[in-house]
């Protein structure tokens, strides 16, 4: 949905729609005729736009709280690239795209934000990771995970009853030390 409105002034309105249609279980990829059948289940598109910003402005609080309990460390690297931020943390599925673009955004340093994600009837754990300008995710996600993604975006997931951020964390710093042109 936020597809719709990928540059320009309009921007705004695409991340309010893509928050109105997360909070009704709507996938992101939806046909032409889905789209306009939710429109006229839910009104117009002011309506929806408006509706989506209080629940986006409701998402990014919520986001923000999971951010400031979430472990902030520092991984100090050899080379060009000499430290890199990792911040790990609880995150509400939904809310995976907003909790990482606020974990990376206006940091000093190159961030990445991983988003621990857990289903405990299905016991599936799910990883999402973000990061902005300065390192990339993908290649990490496919080599410790199986998962994969875009640079920027990626995430992974396995079956397990288990839930060890210090071992994710370990894994993901042996990374960073052991493969750093992977990660910059």
């Amino acid at each position: 949905a936020r597809d719709l409105w990928v540059d320009g002034e309009d921007k705004q309105q695409g991340l309010y729609l893509d928050a109105y249609f997360k909070f009704h279980d709507v996938h992101m990829r939806i046909t032409p005729t889905i789209f306009y059948d939710f429109m006229e289940e839910h009104g117009d598109l002011q309506v929806i736009i408006q509706k989506g910003k209080m629940i986006f402005e409701m998402m990014e609080a919520l986001s923000q709280q999971m951010l400031n309990t979430a472990q902030h460390h520092i991984v100090k690297t050899l080379g060009d690239h000499s430290k890199v931020q990792v911040i790990i943390g609880n995150c509400i599925p939904r809310y995976a795209s907003t909790f990482g673009e606020l974990g990376y955004k206006n940091q000093h340093l190159p961030t990445i934000v991983i988003g621990v994600m857990y289903n405990a009837r299905e016991e599936i754990l799910e990883l999402s990771l973000r990061t902005g300008d300065g390192a990339v995710v993908n290649k990490m996600a496919e080599d410790l995970w199986g998962g994969g993604g875009h640079p920027e975006a990626s995430g992974a997931r396995w079956k397990t009853d288990v839930i060890d951020f210090e071992k994710i964390m370990n894994e993901v710093t042996d990374y960073i030390l052991g493969s750093p042109e992977n990660v910059f």
